[in-house]
């Protein structure tokens, strides 16, 4: 029986799991609840090859929200649990965000694995 059995902490990415810092801190900390019985997920607008490139999908092991809800991913069966497409064309989009358009900073759209545009 591990120190953190029935345990679930789940997080974001950008500015909780990372912040400021690579989350080297994190990260550590979250294997060692993992590696002592707890499960790790993560909540995020991020795809699921994020993840991946930044090596958190060893240290997760819960079924993952990906794309700010819009799949649920579990790394350890390698597979998409749950999903819902969007439901509105690109233009349609476009024209809805015409209002906060001066507002964005950044704008990345992206699919399950790639990154089709980013603008910073």
């Amino acid at each position: 029986m591990g120190k953190f059995d029935g345990l679930l902490i789940c997080s974001d990415l950008d500015g909780t799991f990372w912040r400021g810092d690579d989350g080297r801190e994190n990260f550590e900390a979250v294997k060692y609840f993992t590696k002592n019985g707890g499960h790790f997920a993560v909540t995020t607008g991020r795809n699921i090859s994020h993840l991946r490139e930044k090596k958190l999908d060893s240290i997760v092991n819960a079924p993952c929200c990906l794309l700010n809800g819009s799949i649920i991913y579990d790394y350890s069966e390698d597979k998409t649990i749950w999903e819902k497409q969007v439901e509105y064309t690109l233009c349609e989009f476009l024209e809805a965000i015409k209002t906060v358009v001066e507002d964005v900073t950044e704008f990345t759209m992206f699919g399950k694995e790639n990154v089709f545009f980013k603008y910073t």
